[in-house]
């Protein structure tokens, strides 16, 4: 915090006024099991329903339902699948810890006593039986830590045999085991005699409304645009291009900078206007 408050001090303000328990995993509640600080979760399920939210009400109520009746079938079935006792992503975070429990070097005290040193000098105390360590981390997550595991290999024991029931395969399948009730169709719906609901009118807002015209392939008939015109000289136009830029030229003297209508040479010959007048 003493950091924080001279890098942001708004930022030091808005976690000074919080519950230190909800955002400092190092005062944690150790009986939840969990050490997450994000909202993973609400994130992957809200990537799920993308397009059961663009639905009415009722049938993105109906497109989740039947998503999750999915997903717990799937689930079950992948872990009844499982061998071992422990679930597939805790095993792999033990493997993990279990290659880098030999950098510590394990001084046991008796019992299930343990003090571990590392190369920088940090020490830590382990007690195996009460499944506790001063790093918190195996009392907050329910896995045992790289420290703990270095003193179980140290006794011959199994790292494994050391984790939360919750973390286990049979806790698991109790989790998927509740799978959703299926529902009827609306044939089977019981008539109540009343009137039908009937969609909410229609009310017309200000403004002009949005065309969403599709794009048409080349050759696809696009009203009068894509008939030919009759006359023999046609022009190619590019695009919708305007007039800035474009150097003007009279159509009487083929000179440039100015149009017939104020060209002196087709004033001093005589010509008639549009107007049926002669120039002076």
């Amino acid at each position: 915090m003493r950091d924080l408050v001279s890098k942001d001090k708004d930022a030091f303000k808005r976690l000074a006024k919080r519950n230190v328990a909800h955002w400092s995993r190092d005062f944690f509640n150790t009986n939840s099991k969990c050490d997450t600080l994000l909202n993973n979760m609400c994130e992957s399920f809200n990537a799920m329903i993308l397009r059961p939210r663009s639905l009415p009400i009722i049938d993105m109520l109906e497109a989740i339902r039947k998503t999750l009746m999915k997903r717990l079938h799937v689930k079950r079935d992948k872990m009844a699948s499982h061998k071992d006792d422990i679930c597939p992503n805790i095993q792999r975070q033990i493997e993990e810890l279990k290659k880098n429990s030999i950098e510590f070097i394990a001084n046991w005290n008796c019992k299930d006593h343990f003090e571990f040193e590392n190369c920088y000098g940090d020490r830590f105390k382990v007690h195996l039986g009460d499944k506790t360590c001063n790093c918190r981390k195996w009392q907050i997550s329910g896995i045992p830590c790289v420290y703990s595991i270095s003193g179980m290999y140290y006794l011959g024991r199994i790292p494994e045999d050391y984790v939360e029931e919750l973390y286990k395969k049979n806790n698991d399948m109790r989790v998927y085991n509740h799978l959703l009730d299926t529902l009827e169709g609306i044939v089977s719906w019981p008539e109540y005699g009343k009137p039908p609901l009937l969609p909410p009118d229609i009310v017309k807002m200000p403004g002009r409304h949005k065309l969403h015209k599709r794009r048409r392939q080349p050759g696809e008939i696009n009203g009068s645009k894509d008939i030919p015109p009759r006359v023999a000289k046609t022009v190619t136009r590019i695009g919708n291009l305007g007039i800035h830029g474009v150097i003007m030229t009279c159509s009487s003297c083929q000179k440039k900078n100015h149009n017939a209508r104020s060209c002196t040479l087709k004033k001093a010959s005589g010509a008639v206007n549009d107007k049926g007048e002669v120039y002076a």
